[in-house]
């Protein structure tokens, strides 16, 4: 059975991209299941600080930032500008 393991599969861009996954919650099970297993409990991980620090900061803006739905003819301005 194949194991997903990114510490000896993947370089530090593709671990930050999957680390990313992991804190906006689009992991799939298996990414999210080695988080939890390895990099929650690892003192020494190099992720383990950049993990927090992304996560405190999304917090941040999820708590601060109201949000705002885009004006309904948003779409259809940036086409006419890209047109012409």
């Amino acid at each position: 059975m194949y194991h997903f393991d990114p510490a000896n599969e993947l370089g530090d861009k593709s671990r930050r991209e999957l680390i990313q996954r992991i804190i906006d919650g689009q992991a799939t099970d298996e990414e999210q299941k080695w988080f939890d297993d390895s990099v929650t409990d690892c003192s020494n991980c190099e992720c383990r600080s950049y993990c927090i620090q992304v996560s405190a900061l999304k917090d941040i803006i999820r708590e601060n930032v109201e949000k705002k739905k885009a004006p309904a003819d948003l779409l259809d301005t940036i086409k006419k500008k890209i047109k012409s």
